[in-house]
């Protein structure tokens, strides 16, 4: 820094300058020395300046300096980097078919705010492409089964560069048999549940008149190895005898496999319940009629649950059609219901030809203090409709 001095005598002439820096060092002349430089240290001084004349009279002023060293600038802080997607998980048929994916990395920022760049690896080999401003990309998932680690590079204006990553899973679904014959129709009416943690099906032999069931015998399903299926009922005359097992009904009922199902031949709805989880032939079976009063049972629909939130009464429910009657029809159960009278039985809509092709489901209502509502959408032939039943209560009243 540099310091002017100035200073004047009326009466005469100013014989000497002498000057104190404040940091042990001086300087003293007899000219004026301004512009006077000086190098500090970082620090605080107190600056003298004295001046004395011909006459020996002297004068002192004094200021104060600050040296602030200055620092250098901060290292540039990199970029943070965020990536999501819109869909993590992808199921698709067995083809070649795709579906289109967005990656979205606007979540990103520089903490000296300036512009970011993207350069995007939506296949997760390694290779990204060009950088560019646009913070999503789609992309079309394709190709076989897997996990693809999609990536993104986020570059600063310093060059910093910050990555991150995020995973979409690919699933395809893959086909086989889970039973098969070389000779009988045996996949018709098909109805999946899962039963003990496994998958199960109820379905139709359509050559032998005859209801069947098929389980897993080892997880996971992935062939028809896996799968053992066995006779639940063929109406006791043997295959091609009495016709049962049209359009069944499969579901849990007390953790064991039970199937509602229409006997075309006595016009019988019909309710079959295994002993165990995992049945393995006919005889792991309790078969019984719910309803034989005219022509019932087709198109059946059921459901169990529990009354309330923690397990209280369990309720199994059918829905079918009543063909005599052109009807909707429910039976109900309280408990495991093991015998025709068992069941109440309830005309729900007759109002045109309604009640084939039925779906039921229970839903609870409301949290604590709530209660199930049962709902059964069915077909109204007479207007070509879709209906919708809704209990007011269960059980109903």
């Amino acid at each position: 820094m540099e310091f002017t001095l100035e200073a004047e005598d009326d009466d005469g002439t100013i014989a000497d300058y002498a000057w104190d820096f404040g940091d042990g060092t001086s300087n003293n002349q007899a000219d004026n020395p301004s512009p006077l430089a000086h190098s500090y240290a970082a620090g605080m001084y107190n600056a003298k300046f004295r001046v004395t004349d011909d006459d020996g009279a002297w004068a002192v002023d004094t200021v104060a300096v600050q040296v602030v060293e200055e620092l250098p600038p901060p290292p540039n802080m990199p970029p943070v980097a965020f990536l999501t997607t819109d869909e993590n998980i992808v199921f698709r048929g067995i083809g070649g078919d795709y579906e289109h994916v967005t990656l979205d990395a606007s979540e990103s920022y520089d903490p000296e705010g300036t512009t970011l760049q993207y350069a995007w690896d939506p296949d997760g080999d390694g290779y990204f492409g060009a950088y560019g401003p646009d913070a999503t990309y789609d992309f079309s998932v394709s190709g076989n089964a897997r996990t693809i680690t999609s990536a993104v590079r986020v570059q600063d204006e310093a060059g910093d560069i910050a990555v991150a990553t995020c995973e979409v899973n690919l699933y395809r679904f893959n086909i086989y048999k889970a039973c098969s014959s070389d000779t009988n129709k045996v996949g018709n009416y098909p109805s999946l549940a899962i039963i003990g943690n496994a998958p199960a099906v109820a379905h139709y032999d359509y050559d032998d008149d005859l209801l069947l069931y098929s389980r897993t015998i080892g997880l996971p399903a992935v062939s028809e190895s896996n799968w053992s299926t066995h006779v639940v009922d063929d109406g006791g005359d043997g295959p091609g005898g009495v016709n049962v097992g049209w359009r069944p009904s499969l579901c849990a009922v007390g953790s064991n496999p039970a199937i509602a199902y229409h006997d075309s031949t006595n016009g019988d709805l019909k309710f079959a319940r295994a002993s165990s989880p995992y049945p393995d032939d006919s005889g792991d079976w309790s078969i019984h009629v719910v309803d034989s009063v005219g022509n019932v049972g087709n198109y059946s629909s059921m459901t169990s649950f529990y009354e309330g939130l923690i397990m209280g009464t369990r309720y199994t429910v059918i829905a079918y059609y009543d063909a005599t009657n052109s009807a909707l029809k429910i039976a109900r159960a309280t408990g495991i219901p093991s015998a025709p009278g068992d069941w109440t039985i309830e005309t729900i809509d007759d109002s045109a030809a309604v009640g084939a092709h039925t779906s039921i489901t229970a839903t609870w209502n409301g949290m604590m203090g709530g209660d199930y509502r049962v709902g059964i959408c069915y077909y109204d032939s007479t207007n070509g409709d879709l209906r919708m039943a809704l209990s007011d209560a269960w059980p109903p009243t």
